[in-house]
């Protein structure tokens, strides 16, 4: 479906609408599947059992394929993505809403820190030790990116920027990109290559990343919104001129040849801890508003002036920290959209966290206790333990980003010190 909009979009054929109606007249009902989804108990059985034509005639699918297949993570975000489509094709206001309606019951059951939903490849709750499918954070980053064309976004644009910089970062930092991800373990999750999924797997990384760079910058009617910064240039025609913009993760700047009036909108997601300075004419001034601590939802900051070559934003972080709650009374730690974590090796001793953490100079630390119970197999944590009781010497160690560990713990226990 999003070939067929997209292809109508750009050479206006009639005979492409009629395609549309036709796949959307024999497509299996997602919008009907989002709006009413609701899924406490995991489905477990793999996909092996389905054929070709399951897919083909959704109307002879049993009940029993219908539930696996809506709770499967990566069709799912597929298929947030076809209504999406699906809605710009018809202006269906199901259609369109279904992806922020799944979503939003998604949050509440089946949430995972490094991004995408959980899935192995089923639907699998919060608990820390459930793998992450790395098609299914792929999907989701598709499915996020397109919700993004419609105009109540921030909701997309901020889980959308939270897999960009934790679950898909690490797919390409890594050598070799593993078919699973998780934000406890031990040892390094290798992919194989050479494996039946590897090319499937390498394909949707490809289409991730096309779409991550092609939402970071957008065009709009009357001005330029940024969603998030990347390290890349990018090219854009506005106003009769080319405008360039800089970016860094740190910095945004325009190159063009003459100032130009434009209203320019700057997302500010949920969780992004730096402080942002706007650079105008040579000088800066804060450009963004004070939030709640607690504020689930980014904010688009607009600034609508004459903008210069040279102007643009600049984020330095200093010394916040967004701590959030987990399962079993855990904690995690974000800086800038990054989900923190602590590198660990084979003969790693279990830890909880004793106090908050403290960022200084770009580096966050944390102080951390010994403790006895954390149940280990095969070099996976098992679920987090609640409150365990500290046993050992309290110390502080020093915390990375998700994708720069490839063995890690970022789902902490807090520890329960002696009185």
């Amino acid at each position: 479906m999003e070939l067929l909009v997209r292809y109508y979009q750009a050479t206006g054929l009639k005979s492409v609408l009629k395609l549309c109606s036709l796949l959307r007249a024999a497509s299996f009902d997602w919008t009907t599947a989002l709006h009413t989804f609701q899924q406490a108990v995991p489905v477990k059985d793999n996909t092996e059992v389905f054929s070709a034509d399951h897919f083909a005639a959704p109307d002879k699918i049993s009940y029993d394929q219908r539930q696996k297949i809506i709770n499967h993570a990566e069709w799912l975000a597929d298929g947030i993505r076809y209504t999406l489509f699906s809605g710009i094709f018809s202006g269906n206001s199901r259609d369109l809403s279904a992806g922020n309606t799944a979503w939003r019951y998604l949050l509440k059951k089946h949430y995972a820190l490094c991004g995408g939903t959980t899935g192995d490849p089923f639907l699998l709750g919060k608990a820390s030790d459930q793998a992450v499918s790395t098609c299914t954070i792929l999907a989701w980053t598709e499915a996020f990116a397109s919700q993004m064309l419609l105009d109540n976004d921030a909701w997309a644009a901020d889980e959308l920027v939270r897999i960009i910089f934790n679950g898909l970062d690490y797919c390409l930092e890594t050598d070799i990109i593993p078919e699973r991800q998780r934000v406890n373990q031990l040892n390094k999750q290798a992919g194989n290559p050479v494996s039946e999924n590897a090319a499937y797997l390498y394909g949707r990384l490809t289409r991730a990343v096309a779409c991550v760079f092609r939402h970071a910058i957008t065009v709009t009617h009357d001005g330029i919104r940024i969603n998030y910064l990347i390290p890349c240039r990018m090219i854009h025609s506005f106003q009769k001129q080319t405008v360039i913009l800089n970016m860094t993760y740190q910095e945004l700047r325009f190159e063009c040849d003459h100032p130009f009036r434009a209203s320019v909108d700057l997302f500010i997601s949920a969780r992004e801890t730096a402080e942002i300075t706007a650079l105008c004419g040579g000088k800066t001034f804060p450009a963004a508003p004070e939030r709640p601590d607690n504020s689930r939802t980014g904010i688009f900051l607009r600034s609508d002036r004459t903008w210069l070559p040279g102007d643009g934003y600049h984020f330095e972080q200093e010394k916040k920290i967004i701590c959030e709650k987990t399962s079993h009374q855990g904690v995690c730690f974000f800086i800038r959209n990054r989900l923190m974590c602590l590198p660990v090796h084979d003969r790693f001793s279990p830890v909880a966290v004793c106090g908050q953490a403290v960022c200084s100079d770009g580096k966050v630390s944390v102080k951390v206790g010994s403790i006895d119970r954390w149940k280990e197999e095969n070099g996976i944590f098992r679920d987090i333990p609640v409150l365990p009781e500290i046993t050992g010497n309290i110390f502080e160690v020093q915390l990375e980003p998700y994708a720069a560990a490839h063995s890690r713990i970022s789902m902490f226990p807090r520890g329960k010190q002696h009185a």
